[in-house]
């Protein structure tokens, strides 16, 4: 079992930054998931949400993109930036929010990480099937939620699961859809992480939960206190 670091730490440092990354590592998370966006002037920023201050990201420079996360008191990285945070500490798990940039971001995390040191991760099976005829080694995973919008994700996965198959190194199944019967519906040679758990009971739900082989959080620190808690108590 491993702990991926959602975003960083976000309990303890603003997601998606460098001091966030590094506040996840240091409370132990051996994955850390990090969410990509290019900009205007095609860079690769790391940053969440859509729009910052009303101004689309695909819309705005990264300098002003800095400038206005600067009033609001945080930072947003560059992916390359990011990456080096991790290297030798960490797994990058990287998320491509949109089509377009797909290469761009492989060969960004290439020029400073092994293959086997990150993986790609995305909603959009679109964005992982054009990395895999571009990058036939590389590690994909598809995120898999019953949320508001991505239905139609879901039902395509249903409909479309021999392809599926064929593309995805693995799954990450949103929390409420990992806690269903649905994750039987992944073969057992698929590899399956959840996100988010940030509840100390649901934590330990999901790390008990041998069908899993990571749980994302938003208290990284604390994924890791409960799983560690019940390795040791297993080992007595």
């Amino acid at each position: 079992m491993q702990i991926i670091g959602h975003r960083g730490a976000p309990d303890q440092a603003h997601e998606n930054t460098l001091d966030s990354f590094e506040k996840a590592i240091a409370a132990g998370a051996e994955i850390v998931e990090l969410d990509v966006r290019s900009t205007a002037d095609g860079r690769l920023a790391v940053i969440h949400d859509l729009s910052l201050a009303g101004s689309k990201v695909s819309e705005t420079s990264f300098e002003e993109l800095g400038r206005m996360a600067a009033k609001e008191n945080f930072s947003v990285p560059d992916l390359s930036a990011a990456l080096r945070t991790m290297a030798g500490k960490a797994k990058a798990q990287i998320e491509i929010k949109e089509r377009g940039y797909e290469e761009a971001v492989v060969k960004t995390a290439l020029s400073l990480l092994r293959l086997s040191e990150f993986s790609i991760i995305s909603f959009r099976f679109d964005v992982l099937e054009k990395i895999r005829r571009q990058f036939e080694n590389a590690e994909l995973g598809l995120i898999l939620s019953p949320g508001r919008g991505h239905m139609a994700q879901l039902l395509n996965f249903l409909l479309n699961w021999r392809k599926v198959f064929r593309i995805a190194n693995y799954f990450a199944l949103e929390a409420g859809l990992a806690k269903t019967k649905f994750i039987r519906l992944i073969p057992k040679r698929f590899p399956v992480s959840v996100w988010t758990a940030d509840d100390p009971d649901e934590i330990t739900k999901f790390v008990k939960n041998s069908r899993l082989f990571a749980v994302a959080s938003n208290k990284p620190g604390l994924a890791r206190e409960i799983l560690d808690q019940i390795t040791n108590k297993s080992d007595l």
